[in-house]
This record gives structure tokens, C-alpha cells and sequence, in this order.
């Protein structure tokens, strides 16, 4: 074959692979100790493949840890923008709108998340927390009258 070929089909593809099989290994323990080195990680695998739904996703859970939430919701709606079937993009954009105390659009991206993987308990359980939350806060017309968002969210019909 040519030389072209070789490459797309041939060792490309077996390095691709390889890399593939060692970044995971090195991506796995990274995520959960360092933090600041995980973001840097995965942006380098987004620089080598931008159109991976899965490294936005985990560089917007790094991103959360170390508190930095618009990081974090820009790479969700990057990793939704990807693959709209992702539910765990779904569920961190969740957290990150409900640590910015985005708690309507919190419950939204959560509902979303259980719409892809119903059985999921993580978001059940912050979906709770977050509608309960929303029944807490204070009215923003300052009255027990005021709008209510959660049972609206509940009837939409």
C-alpha cells in the first residue's frame, strides 16, 4: 500500500491504540489526587481529540473541584454539544449550576441526565437536594406568594 495508507491504517491506528489503553491507566488515579494536573491532562487529550465527549466531561469535574464553575459549564455544553446522549455531561453541568446557586437550570440539566439513565441514584439524590434547596430559598418577590419555580418544574402541564 502506500504510504498514506500505511500510516492511517497501519501504525497510526496501532499507537492511537496504545495510547489509548496507557492514557486511561494514567487518566484513572489522576482525576481523583491531582486535580490541577487532571485539568492539564485533559486538555492536552482534547488538543489530541477534540471531539471526545468523555475529556470535557472529566476535565469539567476537575474544573469543579478546584471551584472553578464556568470552566466547568463550558465543558459540559462542549461535551453535550458532542454527544447529546451523555448523561453524565448532563449531570456535572447539575453541579456546576447548582454550586454557581443556578438552582432552576440545575434542576433542569439533572432531569435531563435521569431522562438519558433513569436509574441513576446519583442524580435522583441531587436532584432531590436541589428542589429542596429551591423550596428553602427565599421568594425573589420577597413574599410567600411568590413564583414557584419547583412546582412549576414538577406540573409543567
Amino acid at each position: 500500500g502506500s504510504a498514506t495508507g500505511q500510516l492511517c491504517n497501519g501504525s497510526w491506528a496501532a499507537a492511537a491504540w496504545k495510547m489509548s489503553g496507557s492514557f486511561w491507566e494514567m487518566a484513572r488515579p489522576l482525576s481523583s489526587t491531582d486535580t490541577p494536573k487532571a485539568v492539564s491532562f485533559y486538555g492536552k487529550a482534547i488538543e489530541l481529540n477534540p471531539s471526545n465527549a468523555v475529556y470535557y466531561c472529566n476535565r469539567a469535574a476537575a474544573y469543579s473541584k478546584l471551584g472553578n464553575y464556568p470552566g466547568a459549564l463550558r465543558d459540559c455544553e462542549r461535551a453535550i454539544s458532542i454527544d447529546p446522549k451523555y448523561s453524565k455531561a448532563y449531570g456535572r453541568m447539575g453541579l456546576a449550576l447548582s454550586s454557581l446557586n443556578k438552582l432552576s437550570e440545575a434542576v433542569f440539566y439533572y432531569r435531563k441526565a435521569l431522562e438519558l439513565d433513569p436509574d441513576n441514584e446519583t442524580y435522583k439524590s441531587n436532584l432531590k437536594v436541589t428542589e429542596q434547596k429551591m423550596k428553602e430559598a427565599p421568594s425573589p418577590t420577597g413574599g410567600a406568594g411568590g413564583f414557584d419555580l419547583a412546582g412549576l418544574l414538577n406540573n409543567p402541564g
